[in-house]
């Protein structure tokens, strides 16, 4: 279960209907991870999750493409959340704030890990093009903590603009060679990033961020020697 900001939406000027949007959004979110806890994700149905929020099957369609989606949506907040902080920390780092990146995920990973795992999961197994996530609400970014203004909309398109942000401030800084291109960098990453935790599935997630420093050493020292 994810917590939100407790807090009177009508001082921002958000209408009751827009409340309830992010509201229901943000519930039906909070009762997938529970069921999640509970069961596998194969056993959750869309029917069960409509009838203990107390909408119709019609109502979660207006907020999610499918089961899939919900986890796509989780994946947007953490990695908004993940973002402000590497901005807030290392706003012009090179390695640092990625190393502060994949750190602060390893522990949302590790707090919630089969939600964490389903999420790559269904990178996988769902069709992300038909499951692009929009841009929050005034009233979700509120709730979420978050300045409405950097909620972007498709959740690995925006870690991936901060890790080439990073990988040039790095090449500028001497902290890498310019002998390799951004490309290259970034498919390492992102295999360090989605690998670790499928690697990890079967032992638990406790140690997650550790594994990805080390992971993350690994691939400055190889590059460093080439």
């Amino acid at each position: 279960m994810v917590s939100i900001t407790v807090i009177d939406l009508e001082q921002y000027g958000i209408s009751l209907r827009e409340e309830k949007y992010a509201r229901t959004k943000i519930a039906i979110l909070n009762l997938v991870l529970e069921k999640l806890e509970e069961t596998s994700f194969d056993e959750i149905r869309i029917a069960d999750v409509c009838r203990e929020i107390g909408v119709s099957k019609r109502t979660f369609f207006n907020y999610f493409s499918s089961i899939h989606h919900v986890f796509f949506y989780l994946l947007q907040i953490w990695i908004i959340d993940t973002k402000n902080i590497v901005l807030q920390r290392h706003p012009v780092a090179g390695l640092e704030s990625i190393r502060t990146a994949f750190e602060d995920l390893g522990r949302k990973f590790a707090k919630q890990p089969k939600a964490a795992f389903q999420i790559f999961s269904s990178i996988f197994n769902a069709d992300v093009e038909t499951a692009k996530i929009g841009r929050l609400t005034k009233a979700e970014a509120i709730l979420w903590g978050f300045d409405a203004m950097v909620s972007e909309e498709i959740p690995m398109l925006g870690f991936r603009k901060m890790l080439i942000c990073a990988i040039k401030n790095a090449k500028m800084a001497g902290e890498l060679s310019d002998n390799f291109d951004l490309t290259t960098i970034e498919f390492s990453l992102n295999s360090i990033l989605i690998g670790v935790p499928f690697t990890l599935k079967d032992v638990g997630f406790t140690n997650i961020s550790a594994v990805y420093k080390t992971q993350l050493d690994i691939l400055w020292r190889g590059l460093k020697n080439i």
